[in-house]
């Protein structure tokens, strides 16, 4: 907050300025943390061969197309899951029927 403002402004303005600050510190916060996400993945993708770098950018928002397909693909990975399980269940009940 410029000195002027201070002596002469209005006094709220102190309260805006200091959440502006808050706001400010927290974002740079978030940013070091990022950071260092960042660095602990380069780290470990290079002294292991199961890490991975990230792909994409840590804490962008996923685009529809990306939604879709996670979407799609945890569809297709149930209905799988199911009809192994139906398959599964109809064989016994079959060989049941048999005895």
């Amino acid at each position: 907050m410029p000195q002027d403002e201070f002596w002469h402004g209005d006094p709220r303005l102190a309260v805006s300025y200091r959440e502006a600050w808050e706001i400010s510190r927290a974002n740079a916060m978030w940013a070091e943390w990022r950071g260092g996400l960042y660095h602990a993945s380069a780290i470990a993708a290079a002294m292991s061969k199961d890490a991975q770098y990230p792909e994409r950018p840590l804490g962008l928002p996923e685009t529809e197309v990306e939604i879709e397909e996670r979407e799609k693909a945890a569809y297709r990975e149930g209905r799988a899951v199911f009809e192994s399980f139906a398959s599964a269940f109809n064989a016994k009940l079959e060989s049941e029927k048999e005895e």
